[in-house]
């Protein structure tokens, strides 16, 4: 442990707000490591955007090997399914982005309701998501519906994209990156 910051299997957090040079340090090394989670690199940018704020993502050049998409979707899930929760649901089995992804647009006493499935009982990301649809009723539009409305939202986003801020613009070509995947 380090003294101004923490990490185990559940993330990063800052303990205090670190000068470029620590967290130029802090970023390469987990960079450096093959095993650092996308939940660690998540924290990791998250952290770095809230003390640096138009600053931080300088530090996107430590990942060449990530695609912006997946780091803006690391960055979005570890936002939205904060410490907080995971530490709520620690347990037996582990719990990845994959998981944490299934519940993240839910509100946050369902998140923990649903992640303490995977860590207690060991259910796959899978598992969790077709048990969220049966809970709240949701049925799967047929294929065609599907791919109509993604090339509607694809469309829309373009119409953003297009009028979108500079600090806005990157996050929105990850997101139409990652719904184009799903055209495929």
């Amino acid at each position: 442990m380090t003294a101004w910051y923490t990490s185990d299997e559940f993330g990063i957090a800052f303990n205090r707000a670190p000068n470029h040079a620590e967290a130029k340090a802090l970023t390469q090394e987990v960079a450096d490591k093959n095993r650092m989670s996308p939940i660690e690199i998540g924290d990791l940018l998250n952290e770095l955007e809230e003390v640096f704020e138009g600053d931080w993502t300088q530090y996107l050049t430590y990942f060449p090997e990530q695609q912006s998409a997946t780091l803006s979707n690391y960055k979005s899930i570890t936002k939205r399914v904060p410490r907080s929760i995971r530490d709520a649901v620690k347990g037996e089995y582990p719990l990845y982005i994959s998981d944490m992804g299934v519940v993240r647009s839910l509100p946050d006493d369902e998140k923990i309701k649903y992640l303490l499935l995977k860590t207690h009982q060991g259910w796959t990301s899978e598992e969790i998501h077709e048990q969220i649809k049966k809970d709240k009723g949701i049925v799967d539009p047929p294929k065609d519906e599907f791919a109509d409305l993604l090339t509607s939202a694809l469309s829309t986003l373009d119409e953003l994209i297009a009028i979108a801020p500079d600090d806005k613009r990157d996050i929105l070509l990850a997101v139409k990156e990652s719904l184009s995947e799903c055209v495929k």
